[in-house]
C-alpha cells in the first residue's frame, strides 16, 4: 500500500506544538536533503496553522505560517503504510518554494518535533 492521505500525530520532543496535533495531510513528493542525501515527505496540510518558533519573551515575535510539513521515519526500514505507525522526524514548511527543488537543504527547516504518523483509510482525495 502507498498511502496519498497521511494522519501525523504528536509523539514527543516539544510539548508547545503538541496542540496543534494531530493533523491530516496529503503526500506530495519525496525530496532529499543536500545534508546527507536522506529522503523527506512533504506533506500538504488540510489545515494550515500558525506557529511560534521564538523564545516566549523575544522580540520580535517570529510565527510561522505552516500549509506544509516535511516527515522522514525515525528509524531505518518503516515505510508509510507498510508500518501501521511509523515513527517520524517533524519539520515546518512555511513557505512551499522552500522545497520546489528535488532536493533541498533540511537543515534551514525549523525542526519541532517527533510524530507518529499513519495511513489515512480512504486516502484518495
Amino acid at each position: 500500500m502507498n498511502p496519498n492521505r497521511v494522519n501525523i500525530e504528536y509523539f514527543d520532543q516539544n510539548e508547545s506544538f503538541a496542540r496543534l496535533l494531530p493533523r491530516t495531510g496529503v503526500i506530495v513528493r519525496k525530496v532529499k536533503s543536500t545534508e546527507d542525501s536522506s529522503e523527506w515527505t512533504h506533506v500538504r496540510l488540510d489545515e494550515p496553522f500558525d506557529f511560534q518558533i521564538s523564545p516566549p519573551l523575544q522580540i520580535p515575535v517570529k510565527v510561522l505560517h505552516c500549509t506544509s510539513l516535511l516527515i522522514k521515519p525515525r528509524w531505518t526500514g518503516q515505510n508509510f503504510g507498510e508500518d501501521s505507525k511509523v515513527h517520524v522526524f517533524i519539520r515546518l514548511v512555511s513557505d512551499e518554494s522552500q522545497i520546489k527543488s528535488d532536493t533541498i537543504g533540511v537543515a534551514s527547516l525549523h525542526n519541532v518535533a517527533w510524530g507518529l504518523c499513519t495511513a489515512v483509510e480512504g486516502g484518495a482525495t
